[in-house]
């Protein structure tokens, strides 16, 4: 019986992971409800299992097995809110660099 929760618990985890690319650790413990002991150990397994790719570092991030490595360097970008709001300013059009220093405001 208990094996089947562990089993449930994991599949929770990854389907977070899939739908939310990028995902940080914290945020997933959060988005999970699971302990920082429990989650440590269903990434493991399935990042053994080869069912995700865990990017560690500053902080760690997490991401399904589906995306390549090009995406996951756009996904860590667009995850960083001062980098995003660089990338929808641009996005609006031709900008200086001082209307985009205004929007970030550095």
């Amino acid at each position: 019986m208990r094996r089947k929760h562990k089993i449930d618990r994991r599949e929770i985890v990854l389907h977070i992971i899939e739908h939310f690319p990028a995902i940080k650790y914290k945020e997933l413990i959060r988005l999970s409800k699971s302990s920082h002991g429990s989650l440590s150990y269903h990434i493991s397994m399935l990042e053994k299992e080869g069912l995700i790719i865990v990017e560690r570092g500053k902080s760690t991030r997490l991401y399904s097995i589906n995306v390549n490595n090009n995406d996951r360097i756009i996904l860590r970008s667009v995850r960083n809110n001062t980098r995003k709001s660089i990338i929808n300013t641009l996005i609006d059009g031709e900008k200086s660099l001082e209307e985009i220093n205004s929007v970030i405001k550095k």
